[in-house]
Order: C-alpha cells, then sequence, then structure tokens
C-alpha cells in the first residue's frame, strides 16, 4: 500500500480538498509542526473523525524531521511506497494515479509531478523525464530507496531539504523522473515587494536565515550539481539586493543574512535558536 505524508504547518485551512483526493490512493499520515495549539488540536480532531494517521510534533521540528517521523509510521505499517505532499498543495485523480502506478512499478526511482495542468485524460501514457532536481511536496518512491539512499537531513530544517536528498539519489545511483499528467498545483511563499514594477518574492527574516545558510552549506559539498552552485550564486546575490534596496527592517534581515552564510561555511546547521535579536 501507498502512504501520503502531508505536513503541515499553522495553516489557517484543513487540508480537506488534498485529503480527500489522497484517501482515494493511499493511507494519509498527517505529520503537523504547527506552533499554535488550537490548529494543532482542530487537526487531531479533524484527522481522527476521518480516520486518518496523525502526529503531532509539538512544535516546528522543521520539515526533515516532520517528514522522517512520517516515514517512520509508515515503515512500522509495511507501506510498499510513500508520497509526500505540503498543506498548501492540490492535486487531482489523474496526476496521483500516475504518481502511484509509478512508485508500484519501479523501485529504483524517484517520481515528482510537474506543477502545472497537463492532460487530464486518464489511460493516456504520462511523459516521464530525467529531473535533476527534486521538489518534494508530489514526490514519491518505494520505501527500499530510503534504504540506499538514507532519511532527509533533519539538521538542515527547512530549505534545500528536498533538493539534498534528490541529489544523495542520484549519488547513489537512484534516479530522478518528471511526470506532466493532470492537475498538480503548489504554492511557494506568503510575500513579496515591488520592484520595478514585478513582484519579488520575499521571505520572513528568519527564513531568510535558513536559505542562505543551507545554499551556503551546499555551495560547501562536491555532490551537488555545479550549474545549481552558479545559479544559486547569482539568485542570491540578486536576493541579498533586494533585501539592501527594498525590504523593510532590512539591517535585522542582512544581520541574519550574514549569519546563515557564517553558519554556512562553519557548516553550523540545525534548527536556528532564537532571541529577541532574531525574532
Amino acid at each position: 500500500m501507498i502512504y501520503s505524508i502531508v505536513v503541515t504547518y499553522n495553516s489557517q485551512r484543513l487540508p480537506e480538498g488534498l485529503c480527500k483526493t489522497l484517501a482515494a490512493h493511499s493511507h494519509i499520515i498527517v505529520v503537523d509542526n504547527s506552533t499554535d495549539e488550537t490548529i494543532r488540536q482542530l487537526l487531531s480532531e479533524w484527522t481522527k473523525k476521518l480516520g486518518y494517521n496523525f502526529i503531532d510534533m509539538h512544535g516546528n521540528a522543521g520539515i526533515a524531521t516532520a517528514q522522517n517521523v512520517g516515514l517512520d509510521l509508515a515503515k512500522k505499517r509495511n507501506a510498499l511506497g510513500v508520497v509526500f505532499f505540503d498543506q498548501d498543495s492540490l492535486v487531482d485523480d489523474v496526476a496521483l494515479t500516475a504518481l502511484t502506478d509509478s512508485i508500484r512499478k519501479d523501485a529504483t526511482t524517484v517520481y515528482a509531478l510537474t506543477p502545472g495542468t497537463h492532460s487530464t485524460l486518464s489511460g493516456v501514457k504520462t511523459p516521464r523525464f530525467a529531473i535533476r532536481e527534486l521538489m518534494s511536496s508530489g514526490s514519491g518512491c518505494q520505501m527500499s530507496v530510503f534504504n540506499t539512499v538514507g532519511l532527509f537531513e533533519s539538521s538542515l530544517f527547512i530549505d534545500c531539504v528536498d533538493f539534498e536528498w534528490g541529489w544523495r539519489c542520484r549519488q547513489r545511483g537512484v534516479s530522478l523522473a518528471g511526470l506532466r499528467a493532470g492537475v498538480f498545483l503548489h504554492t511557494l511563499g506568503n510575500s513579496s515587494v515591488n520592484v520595478f514594477g514585478m513582484h519579488a518574492h520575499l521571505d520572513s527574516p528568519i527564513r531568510g536565515y535558513y536559505q542562505f545558510r543551507n545554499i551556503t552549506a551546499m555551495m560547501c559539498r562536491g555532490y551537488v550539481p555545479i550549474v545549481w552552485k552558479v545559479a544559486q550564486g547569482l539568485r542570491s546575490a540578486g536576493k541579498l539586493l533586494i533585501l539592501i534596496v527594498f525590504a523593510s527592517n532590512r539591517l535585522h534581515r542582512l544581520v541574519l543574512v550574514a549569519r546563515g552564510v557564517r553558519d554556512g561555511i562553519n557548516g553550523t546547521l540545525g534548527k536556528l535558536v532564537e532571541s529577541r535579536n532574531t525574532k
């Protein structure tokens, strides 16, 4: 059986649409990283009512740890394979069928749905193609892959977790394949700034710390593709410029960016210990 691992974090809405589709194809494990007690209680009651598995992390343990805890439960339930989704993802039956069917037939590949609206006709052969990077939401594989590759790197906490695991897959002989089928929608981030009439994505200061720290850490690893390192170097420079020129509370943000780069170089990972100076 396939298990779906859905990681939630302080969601203002229950992932009802997503889980309704997932329930027709898999058993559901909801792993909640919420820091809001009311939200955790609401999710607990909702999952219990619908018969979903629910794991309360009692705070934000990070995406990697949440996924690993979900994997542990799936393994104990003798799952053949797993698929991962974030709370803000939406998927239709055609896309999910293509994903789960591919997983059942192939124990040596990690599959990932391509975001967007593609062919919604059932029975049509799903285009499959090699990919270099992996986005966790909408991806999945057989459990045996984790025996070869290992679990997600919990010390990254958030950002680059899925990329790092995907590169580790390729390093250890496990293929990454994209699938174009049905509808798969995924939302990233929740804020932006207006730059010369265009909207540029801007995360919270602490999220910025993790982004710069983990990208810097990836730059120091030999198995990370050179193409990605160059692209991220340019992108990070652009984001830094936006922070300097356009962002509010820019001094605070820049202090966290500097700390992130330093920690990335030093290999100081894990959850950021927050204080008055980091909030």
